[in-house]
């Protein structure tokens, strides 16, 4: 009786710890079921319909260009060509992303959000970068990014355009390969 009770017990922790290390996998890997099933948009299809796809659950896939090195609870997918990118958001629930993932395609299920930022919340976008590439003021990454939000800021302040909208995806899992 007592070895069938001990059994009993290592089958439960058996059971458990597995489970467990499957969630922790979910956080960066996608379960292939999903992969292989839903239809992934690349990242032109999604910008092309994002008004109508805002706060909807979307597949996604696209290269790894970027992963943030602040946390790596941020990363952006590019386009096949290259030329347009979308921001991945990781929560709380995920590890962080590894820089070893850019250059792969990652597949990404989310809710795509949009944000409207007027003069003054792409200014303290701005400020928000400085803040969090403190000592990187030389980089090319860097001097990207701030001449892209300085641009924005002319942009909405000379009435070119009235705001600036980005999208971006909530991530609830992601795979790369």
């Amino acid at each position: 009786m007592k070895t069938k009770n001990i059994l009993l017990i290592i089958a439960i922790v058996a059971i458990f710890i597995s489970s467990c290390s499957q969630k922790t996998n979910n956080s960066t890997s996608n379960n292939t079921k999903e992969t292989q099933s839903e239809e992934y948009f690349i990242v032109d299809e999604v910008l092309e319909k994002s008004e109508s796809l805002v706060g909807k659950t979307i597949y996604v896939k696209g290269i790894v260009d970027h992963v943030c090195k602040h946390g790596g609870k941020r990363f952006k997918i590019l386009s096949q060509e290259g030329n347009n990118e979308f921001k991945i958001s990781l929560g709380e629930e995920f590890d962080p992303a590894e820089e070893t993932i850019v250059g792969q395609v990652a597949y990404v299920t989310g809710k795509l959000i949009a944000q409207e930022m007027n003069a003054e919340m792409v200014k303290a976008w701005g400020k928000k970068i400085r803040e969090n590439h403190k000592g990187e003021e030389e980089t090319d990454h860097f001097k990207e990014e701030i001449k892209f939000v300085q641009t924005i800021h002319e942009q909405i302040i000379s009435g070119e355009i009235p705001c600036y909208i980005t999208y971006y995806i909530e991530a609830d899992s992601y795979s790369v390969k």
